[in-house]
């Protein structure tokens, strides 16, 4: 099973993952990551969704992207 479909998740931004009792915040873009990741949604296309989303660049959104998901490893939701 995949480990992100087991966090549950509010829209204030709480996730909270059952298996190990860890919890952390997440601000609108990472919620956004978040759901998109739980989608199965490459990086690439989750990329693209941001920026046509947010004013950001391209560039902005793979580092952000990059750094959320780097968090997800540190909590080792991610391989």
């Amino acid at each position: 099973m995949n480990r992100l479909s087991q966090l549950t998740v509010n829209d204030k931004g709480f996730v909270f993952n059952p298996s190990s009792g860890d919890c952390f915040t997440a601000n609108t873009t990472g919620l956004a990551i978040l759901s998109a990741l739980k989608k199965n949604k490459t990086g690439e296309t989750i990329a693209q969704e941001m920026t046509d989303t947010y004013a950001i660049s391209r560039d902005e959104a793979e580092k952000g992207i990059s750094d959320f998901m780097n968090h997800l490893r540190i909590y080792k939701l991610l391989k």
